[in-house]
């Protein structure tokens, strides 16, 4: 696997069209990420290898990093750290630790698809704090990713576009028929 030289793809301040990796805002990957089944993270995901791969030539398939994407998260937020260096600055962040974390929020999932199923209230209860807390994560990363792309707030794709919505639609169905099977 080819590796670039630290710091030789990462521009303090890029231009949004030269950005090394997918920026958005922390709240529309949030929104987008919850009422999407997780799916928006996905994309954001194929898009950061894509944009990592035209920026440093780095012999990788983004399709296959998001097919096998859990195999490769430590790897991307490795190259995102790698671009903050690079550029000389520094970011508060365990990349480690946030891998971690995002691992640990599948077991208590699984465990209560299996064990809980006749407890619906409990499940859907379980199942909002731990997609809330998987997207915390989430967006801890993107943070990072952000700054390494010189946009902190992620300005640069922060608004909520027709497709966006038509593709939240579905969730937002999801979400009011739990809410309708918790109360109802």
């Amino acid at each position: 696997m080819q590796h670039v030289e630290q710091g030789s793809h990462c521009d303090p301040q890029p231009p949004p069209s030269e950005a090394p990796f997918f920026v958005v805002s922390p709240a529309k990957l949030g929104f987008m990420t919850f009422l999407t089944f997780g799916l928006y993270w996905w994309y954001c995901f194929y898009h950061n290898w894509r944009l990592h791969k035209l920026k440093t030539g780095e012999q990788i398939s983004p399709f296959l990093r998001v097919t096998f994407g859990l195999f490769f998260i430590y790897p991307l937020l490795s190259r995102v750290d790698e671009c903050i260096r690079g550029s000389g600055k520094t970011y508060p962040w365990s990349i480690l630790g946030l891998t971690i974390l995002y691992y640990s929020m599948m077991v208590p999932s699984i465990l209560a698809a299996i064990y809980m199923e006749d407890h619906i209230r409990a499940v859907i209860v379980l199942e909002l704090v731990l997609g809330l807390a998987w997207v915390y994560i989430l967006i801890r990363m993107q943070r990072a990713i952000n700054f390494s792309a010189g946009d902190p707030a992620g300005d640069a794709n922060n608004r909520v576009s027709l497709v966006n919505r038509l593709w939240m639609l579905p969730g937002l169905f999801a979400e009011v028929s739990k809410l309708y099977m918790f109360f109802g």
